[in-house]
């Protein structure tokens, strides 16, 4: 069976002849590859940059390990309460078996 081009004035759908629903202008894809060729290849953003990149990991980074090293401190005790602790204790008389005692 050989192929027949398709006007879009319509095609035979069950007998019925229906308007083809899309249509392009006269001459339309002659000038397509002109009309691409003008687009930019999307070089010039502004995330395509290194420098941006870089400076946004950047901050990532020190915001990060700023966290860190704040939580870090968060938890953890110095060693003036540490000893202030073992002075309070010496101090009340506690003993290292009444300390031991609970656990």
């Amino acid at each position: 069976m050989k192929n027949k081009p398709r006007s879009s004035e319509g095609v035979k759908i069950g007998g019925m002849r229906e308007k083809m629903p899309y249509s392009v202008p006269q001459g339309y894809f002659d000038t397509l590859q002109d009309r691409l060729m003008t687009i930019p290849s999307g070089e010039s953003g502004i995330f395509r940059r290194p420098a941006v990149w870089s400076a946004a990991l950047a901050g990532v980074v020190a915001v990060a390990v700023l966290a860190g090293v704040g939580l870090h401190r968060l938890n953890t005790t110095s060693a003036e309460s540490e000893e202030a602790i073992v002075e309070y204790l010496i101090e009340t008389g506690v003993t290292l078996a009444q300390l031991t005692e609970n656990y």
